[in-house]
């Protein structure tokens, strides 16, 4: 019995991992709307949502408003916070949508 639980870890550590299901991700942007990833989000274990792309009061006014991609997400509202400092020992139980300062000067 020793043997053979012996053989099967050594078995298993010989085998190469399966490395996932490969994902090939298109989005086709449409000019004034706001483009979310939805269905990325929940194919995976998200705990925070970062929005990178957005119009705010000091720059990028081609850009959709921060409230446009919350309303698609169907999310009351995005936490705006200074900075976000995650550790392993922080991480929410659900997924947070936090929205970061926008450095107006990288456009």
């Amino acid at each position: 019995m020793l043997e053979t639980i012996k053989s099967i870890i050594l078995d298993s550590q010989e085998a190469r991992p399966d490395t996932g299901v490969p994902r090939r991700l298109r989005i086709e942007t449409v000019p004034g709307k706001a483009t979310v990833c939805i269905g990325v989000r929940r194919s995976g274990k998200s705990t925070y949502m970062l929005p990178m792309h957005y119009r705010t009061e000091t720059s990028r006014p081609d850009l959709e408003p921060l409230d446009t991609f919350v309303a698609a997400m169907g999310i009351p509202q995005a936490e705006v916070r200074p900075k976000l400092l995650v550790t392993a020992t922080n991480l929410p139980l659900n997924m947070q949508v936090v929205a970061l300062p926008c450095d107006s000067r990288a456009g």
